[in-house]
C-alpha cells in the first residue's frame, strides 16, 4: 500500500523521470519512437482491467522501459532500435500521468470517460537519413480532449490534441477500437485505429518547400489536411508477480494520402511502416 508521504515522493521522482526522459531515450527528436507501440494505453487514461486488481487506496503507479525497432521518422525505410521509460500513474482514477502525457478525467459514468490533457509531442532532426536539408522540427507541447467508450470486449477509444505553442505541428484526431481475448495470463488484445491531421501537422512533417526543395533536392510538395495513417496494433502481456509484468507489442501502420503521396515518403521512403517492442514494469502497491 502506498503511504502518503511516499506516493508523494514516489510521484516525484516518477514524474522527474518523465520530464527527463526526452534526454536520454534513443532519438527522442526524430519519430516518436515508442508513441507507436504505446499509442493504444496513451489513448485510455484510466485504469482498466488487469489494472484493478493492483489499485490500492487513492494511488495507481507503474514505472517500466521498453526497447526494440522502430522507423528513423515517420515515413522512412530505416530502422533503429531505441528504448525508453514507461510510466502510468492514476489518482483516484481522476488526475493521471501516461507516458508524455498528463491530465484529468472530467466525467467517468459507468462505460463512459471524457477528459482533458496536455501532452509532450516530440520533433524531428535532420540528422536522420533521407531529411538532410529538409531542417529540423521543434519539440512543442499539445493540448487535447479524449472520449472513451467501454461495451463488453470492446473498447473505443478517441482523442483530439492541437499543438499550442506554434510549432507548426498542428492538429491531429485518432480515433481507435479494440478488443481483448478473453483470457486472464497472458491478455492478448487487437487494436484497429486511424489518425487524421490538419494541413499544418502535414505539411510541417511531409510537405517540401521551395527552400527544402533547394537543399534536400527533392520536388516541391503543398500538403493538404486528410487521414495520415490506419494501424493494426497486436499487444500482449503476462505478470510475473502481483507487481512485475513484461509485456510486448508489434504494430503495422500505413501511411495515407497526403502522407503517402510526399516524395519524403513515396521517393525515398515507405508508406510501411513496422515498430515492435518488448518491456517491463512494476506495479507499486
Amino acid at each position: 500500500m502506498l503511504k502518503p508521504r511516499n506516493s508523494l515522493l514516489t510521484v516525484s521522482a516518477l514524474m522527474a523521470v518523465l520530464l527527463s526522459a526526452p534526454a536520454f531515450c534513443a532519438g527522442p527528436e526524430d519519430f516518436e519512437v515508442w508513441s507507436r507501440t504505446s499509442e493504444a494505453s496513451e489513448l485510455d487514461f484510466t485504469i482498466e482491467p488487469p489494472d484493478l486488481d493492483a489499485a490500492r487506496d487513492d494511488w495507481f503507479v507503474r514505472i517500466g522501459v521498453i526497447g526494440g525497432m522502430a522507423p528513423e521518422f515517420l515515413g522512412s525505410d530505416d530502422f533503429k532500435p531505441s528504448w525508453s521509460p514507461r510510466l502510468k500513474v492514476v489518482w483516484r482514477d481522476r488526475l493521471f500521468i501516461n507516458d508524455r502525457t498528463a491530465g484529468v478525467n472530467l466525467v467517468r459514468a459507468g462505460m463512459l470517460g471524457m477528459g482533458g490533457f496536455i501532452r509532450y509531442e516530440g520533433g524531428r532532426s535532420e540528422d536522420n537519413p533521407g531529411l538532410d536539408g529538409m531542417g529540423d522540427i521543434d519539440r512543442t507541447a499539445s493540448a487535447g480532449v479524449f472520449l472513451n467508450m467501454r461495451h463488453e470486449g470492446l473498447r473505443f477509444k478517441s482523442s483530439v490534441r492541437q499543438d499550442v505553442l506554434g510549432q507548426g505541428q498542428g492538429l491531429l484526431a485518432q480515433v481507435a477500437v479494440e478488443t481483448k481475448v478473453p483470457w486472464v495470463e497472458p491478455w492478448f488484445s487487437l487494436q484497429v485505429g486511424t489518425t487524421w491531421a490538419n494541413a499544418k501537422h502535414l505539411g510541417t512533417f511531409f510537405g517540401v518547400d521551395a527552400l527544402q526543395s533547394l537543399n534536400a533536392g527533392l520536388r516541391r510538395y503543398d500538403a493538404g489536411s486528410g487521414f495520415r495513417d490506419v494501424s493494426v496494433t497486436l499487444s500482449s502481456g503476462y505478470r510475473l508477480t502481483d507487481q512485475w509484468a513484461v509485456n510486448g507489442q508489434a504494430q503495422y501502420l500505413r501511411l495515407l494520402g497526403e502522407a503517402a503521396d510526399s516524395p519524403l515518403v513515396e521517393d525515398q521512403g515507405d508508406a510501411n511502416q513496422y515498430v515492435v517492442g518488448m518491456g517491463v514494469s512494476y506495479t507499486f502497491e
